[in-house]
């Protein structure tokens, strides 16, 4: 979950950002990537810090989920024609449910180069570009991870966090101004209100302090959340799993996030799963520590990637695309398919399906693809 509220057009922004020249994969070594390199973490026995959860094996999983996520698409993009494998129709159905990226047999019966004894090769019809977006910033994050520069201001629990809302809560005056309609006078352009988000957080481990008759945005977390019955508590893991703060720099993770299983348990248990399953609910179900940290690093890459909300066909209200089902209505939405690169949970969705590769998340085939 990202504290910002989605700008429209960002898909197209987005092509041009992230880690944009190639990356050897086979160069990276997985070992070498530290949570002290990485992070900026409170220290063991002060409330918000991580020194109890196992943060080096999460930052190296998230990694792996990247890293799979971009061999896998690479492997579609290598080539006009694809290869008709499962494997590869695999990677092609995780392609159309998480981005909308369609594809169809090769219909070139003429060429030469094709094999009779093997199947027709796939080609993709929509959504290459998309794919090459999704690489990119997938190639920004395993970037992230392994050079360190500028490092994340990280979290563990929302018991560090305290809910502000006036200007006396940071020690300002007036005391009894709140926060946003002080935001509002500053810049009246964004013409901020109560009503477009309910509090801020001041972290008060990483939040500098705040001078006499001085607000800086960086000395708070924006609430992630803008739909004020939902965000209308003082412990925000009461509602959410974690959120990144592009103001502050700052990343936090609830703690019972990580009681979920590891990725090398989720990898083991999709041995359970069939496609006679709720494949949406499995998916779901197979979440780890690691895919919950990508999710909010993929808005610590990018801030063009935000929480897509959009209208779904029969829905009254806009929801968030958050989990497999709301993601693959927004990769099949017509309107909205180009916002599936700015949305994170679609990042998350693709990176475990190419991960958990002994189930086929989209069984149906090409024939229904491209029906869509």
């Amino acid at each position: 979950m990202r504290s910002s509220i989605l700008r429209p057009l960002l898909a197209l922004a987005c092509l041009f950002i992230g880690w944009a020249h190639s990356m050897d994969l086979d160069d990276i070594d997985l070992q070498d990537i530290k949570a002290s390199k990485v992070l900026k973490m409170i220290p063991a026995g002060k409330p918000g810090s991580c020194a109890d959860e196992p943060m080096d094996q999460i930052l190296q999983d998230a990694a792996t989920l990247a890293k799979n996520a971009v061999e896998a698409i690479e492997t579609l993009l290598e080539g006009y024609k694809i290869e008709n494998t499962d494997e590869n129709v695999k990677i092609l159905n995780m392609a159309y449910i998480s981005f909308g990226v369609k594809y169809d047999m090769y219909d070139d019966c003429n060429d030469p180069e094709l094999d009779p004894k093997k199947p027709m090769p796939l080609v993709i019809t929509e959504g290459r570009r998309r794919l090459q977006t999704v690489t990119y910033n997938f190639q920004g994050l395993l970037g992230k991870l392994i050079s360190g520069k500028r490092r994340l201001k990280m979290e563990c629990g929302d018991e560090d966090l305290r809910k502000v809302t006036t200007l006396g809560d940071l020690g300002l005056r007036p005391k009894e101004k709140t926060i946003k309609a002080y935001q509002a006078e500053m810049d009246p352009i964004k013409k901020t209100t109560d009503a477009d988000v309910v509090g801020y957080y001041l972290s008060k481990y990483f939040s500098p302090q705040v001078k006499p008759g001085v607000y800086d945005m960086s000395t708070v977390v924006l609430a992630p959340w803008d739909k004020p019955k939902t965000f209308a508590m003082d412990n925000p893991c009461q509602r959410i799993g974690g959120f990144y703060s592009e103001d502050a720099y700052l990343m936090m993770i609830c703690r019972r996030k990580f009681r979920l299983k590891s990725l090398k348990q989720a990898i083991k248990d999709q041995a359970h799963i069939t496609e006679r399953s709720n494949l949406y609910r499995a998916l779901d179900e197979e979440e780890t520590p690691s895919s919950v940290f990508l999710h909010e690093a993929m808005h610590w890459i990018n801030p063009k990637i935000d929480d897509v909300f959009f209208r779904p066909e029969g829905y009254k209200q806009e929801v968030g695309a958050y989990g497999s089902y709301l993601c693959r209505l927004l990769a099949f939405d017509k309107r909205r398919v180009e916002d599936t690169v700015i949305n994170a949970d679609s990042y998350k969705m693709f990176a475990k399906g190419v991960t958990l590769n002994k189930i086929d998340w989209y069984p149906r085939g090409y024939e229904r693809n491209t029906g869509m």
